[in-house]
């Protein structure tokens, strides 16, 4: 029984590295999930600053049909359980604070859906 519960935490370990090493972040942005259906500008990202105070922004596109409402879902959802709070939101705008860091996310426009994703310091 041993020997099939070692196993079994094994393949558990194993799975979850997996799974950590398959979500696609948001090149730029330390820890922020790149949404399925989203692809970055090819213009890249824009950062500047030092390690106290900073600012780094980028463009991100719709390759499939996807609503603002269901980008603002996504990122709500994904970004509480990585430590972020909602500060504010309206019909194109949302945005989040951890520690000393402003996340916003705006739409620039609807066809095709483009939106920024900026990171700043609150400092």
């Amino acid at each position: 029984m041993k020997k099939i519960y070692a196993l079994f935490l094994c393949f558990f370990f194993i799975f979850q590295t997996n799974a950590v090493f398959s979500a696609q972040f948001i090149e730029g942005f330390e820890d922020i999930p790149l949404l399925s259906g989203l692809r970055q500008s090819p213009e890249g990202t824009l950062t500047f600053g030092n390690e106290e105070a900073g600012y780094t922004e980028t463009t991100l596109i719709a390759k499939k049909a996807l609503t603002f409402d269901k980008i603002k879902k996504f990122y709500t959802e994904a970004l509480a359980q990585m430590g972020w709070t909602r500060l504010s939101s309206d019909e194109t705008t949302f945005s989040f604070l951890r520690e000393n860091d402003i996340l916003e996310i705006s739409q620039l426009q609807k066809r095709p859906l483009k939106i920024t994703i900026s990171l700043k310091s609150k400092n």
